[in-house]
């Protein structure tokens, strides 16, 4: 046997145990985390004062479409704060709208947001000054949500002393290779941040930008706001910090009670997954967003060097084998945020994509030095200072 066949044997026995094991925690997670409509909407929480904050900027569609559709709601002590980040689309009538039609709803105008914050972490800062609730909701404008999500939700929290809650969104068609590339991204980071132990000790956390709880004690005793000023990944950084901090954290599966569309088209993705990718996946370093969108292209699609005439004995049996191990991980994803089963069938055209975002995320943001959010460009230099979340 050459070298370079024992390399290739290493590489590829590499690449199954890979498989074998994100179906192993792929299970896992699916295995640990709750549905949310399984939950009983009776609790303790039903006298609480919640309120909801929701940031939106230059989203006139989300506000009349979304927001508009969840003031049905009518669970009682239920406030609604909109925070408008300095829109031209018609967002900032659209919210005094609704506020001068329902009395739960405020609408919050910010003119400039301050040296030293992101736009949409000042907008939630705003919100959370606006009202005396004891619990926080901070949500995306363009998030679904049924009546009696919020209540189920609370009610987990009161029963099992949670001060933070993150709501896994139920994704809405799109189309088959954005759903797939949704799926792929959603394993990816349910995974690295170890979704299955976060009701335990360590630093197991997970975020949800589109919907997610926090107690009012919780958050002042972790600092608040002004801790993650700077920091693009606001929603996962939150929940690390309130755990950090002695607080006690968990997530559930929102499917028919929260949901969400992932993007309208390939390009849309392309610019939102930036400073994600930039800032959180690849802490500023080009370097590191290269070296680690390699080694997913090496691990994710290893099984397919199985079939390249290595000689190694029933290579084909055992690529087949793996490449199934791949698309059984996307069948169950799919059906826990209840996709439709073809996106699966997509691997792993899917996960290319996404390795090509990840790797166009790192190079645009390199060559502008920074990240553009809510119509503002933050330098690296500065959200260096800021970054407060991290994968350990």
């Amino acid at each position: 046997m050459s070298f370079l066949d024992a390399v290739a044997i290493v590489f590829l026995a590499v690449g199954t145990v890979y498989w074998s094991l994100v179906l192993y925690f792929t299970i896992r997670v699916i295995r640990s985390v709750p549905l949310l409509e399984r939950m009983d909407e009776t609790g303790n929480g039903s006298g609480l004062r919640v309120a909801v904050i929701i940031p939106v900027w230059n989203q006139a569609e989300d506000v009349a479409g979304q927001v508009r559709d969840r003031l049905r709601d009518d669970r009682p002590n239920l406030e609604f704060i909109l925070v408008d980040g300095g829109s031209s689309d018609g967002t900032a009538e659209l919210i005094d709208e609704l506020a001068a039609t329902d009395e739960r709803v405020r609408a919050v105008h910010v003119e400039e947001t301050p040296g030293g914050w992101l736009g949409k972490v000042y907008a939630m800062q705003r919100g959370v000054e606006e009202t005396a609730a004891e619990w926080y909701i901070f949500s995306d404008a363009d998030t679904h949500v049924e009546p009696g999500a919020v209540e189920r939700a609370l009610s987990l929290c009161e029963k099992r002393e949670l001060d933070y809650l993150a709501v896994v969104p139920e994704l809405y068609r799109s189309s088959y290779l954005l759903d797939s590339i949704f799926q792929v991204f959603l394993r990816i980071m349910l995974l690295a941040e170890r979704a299955w132990a976060v009701d335990r000790g360590g630093g197991a956390a997970v975020g949800s930008a589109a919907f997610h709880l926090v107690r009012a004690s919780a958050l002042e005793h972790a600092g608040g706001l002004a801790e993650l000023r700077f920091e693009p990944s606001e929603d996962v950084a939150l929940a690390q910090m309130i755990k950090r901090s002695g607080g006690r954290c968990w997530l559930v599966n929102g499917r028919g009670f929260v949901g969400v569309h992932f993007h309208g088209s390939l390009r849309e993705a392309m610019v939102e997954s930036e400073p994600g990718v930039y800032a959180s996946l690849g802490g500023f370093s080009l370097g590191r967003i290269c070296f680690l969108a390699l080694l997913l292209l090496l691990l994710e699609l290893g099984p397919y060097f199985f079939f390249l005439p290595l000689g190694i004995p029933y290579h084909e049996w055992i690529g087949t084998a793996a490449v199934i191990l791949g698309i059984i991980v996307s069948i169950l994803v799919c059906r826990w945020i209840k996709l439709p089963l073809g996106a699966a069938f997509f691997f792993p055209i899917d996960i290319v994509v996404v390795i090509y975002l990840i790797i166009r995320a790192g190079i645009v943001c390199r060559l502008r030095d920074g990240i553009w959010s809510w119509g503002s460009f933050y330098p690296t230099e500065m959200l260096r200072l800021g970054r407060r979340f991290s994968y350990r």
